[in-house]
């Protein structure tokens, strides 16, 4: 842990009135927070975020989508740069676009110019109602809450124990004994949130964002393993960026962990949180008048 240290919370005032209902964390250090109040969402910041996943809101006002646009209800989308995976209602994934390091679920490289049934899933019967991917892997949770990855395995990203590449999509065993309800995933990291607000990771430390005080911020998490340090709470959501994650508790309350270099964490002194720590926002009067 050497040139790291751990958060101390951040100095603000908690906003009982408040809580935050959805967070969503940049690619690479920018942050978004969204605050529901009254039926409305306010940006707080989208600095930095790609014009592609933007969205209007409120005549101009700019939002990321989420990528784990299943969230919530059935059906939805993920993917990388260069490909799409849509889940319908039906429980049907169909992916298109660059076939390149199999990431399209098919078993091969071939690029699809129109959206195709991952036959896996169907041949199987298997009900998928929520997806997250990036440009190396990508996770699916089908309707008993099981959990499947594929793609490059490298770090342990795709959570078997090895980093061994799947060219199609392979049940997570290891948590065939929970009931998965959200999957995040970034470059070379995954999370998985069940039902019981206990959150678990795998995949590369990357400056501490996977939130293991007892690993190196270079190390390597081969399978599922619980966040231990939020324990105490009850999670309902999960964003992650290159370096670094947001969860957001049934309470809605934030807690952040990993690089910190922006203030991305919402610290500006420190460079790094390794252990999950709260996030306080500032309620102003401005913030009300706008609501």
């Amino acid at each position: 842990m050497e040139g790291f240290r751990s958060c101390k919370p951040i100095q603000g005032l908690s906003c009982p009135n408040l809580p935050v209902s959805e967070s969503h964390v940049g690619e690479y250090s920018e942050e978004m927070i969204l605050i529901k109040r009254h039926h409305r969402q306010l940006p707080l910041h989208a600095q930095g975020l790609a014009a592609s996943t933007l969205s209007p809101l409120f005549g101009g006002i700019l939002t990321p989508i989420p990528t784990d646009l299943a969230q919530g209800r059935e059906g939805g989308g993920a993917g990388g740069p260069s490909y799409i995976l849509s889940a319908i209602e039906n429980g049907t994934v169909y992916s298109f676009g660059s076939g390149a390091n199999f990431c399209l679920g098919h078993g091969d490289q071939h690029d699809e110019l129109q959206p195709h049934p991952i036959q896996k899933f169907r041949r199987k019967g298997i009900h998928i109602v929520r997806i997250s991917a990036r440009d190396e892997h990508a996770v699916a949770v089908d309707s008993n809450g099981f959990v499947y990855t594929w793609r490059k395995g490298y770090c342990g990203a795709l959570g078997h124990g090895d980093e061994i590449d799947n060219i199609t999509p392979e049940l997570l065993t290891s948590l065939k004994n929970q009931l998965v309800v959200q999957v995040c995933v970034r470059k070379r990291k995954t999370f998985v949130l069940v039902n019981s607000g206990s959150m678990y990771g795998f995949g590369s430390m990357g400056f501490g964002s996977l939130g293991f005080l007892d690993r190196r911020v270079s190390d390597k998490v081969l399978k599922p393993r619980i966040l231990d340090t939020l324990r105490a709470h009850h999670v309902s959501q999960i964003s992650t960026g290159l370096y670094h994650t947001m969860v957001i508790t049934s309470r809605g309350h934030i807690f952040g962990f990993g690089d910190n270099e922006r203030a991305q964490l919402g610290h500006d002194t420190l460079t790094s949180c390794l252990e999950p720590t709260q996030i306080f926002i500032k309620h102003t009067y401005e913030d009300v008048e706008n609501t």
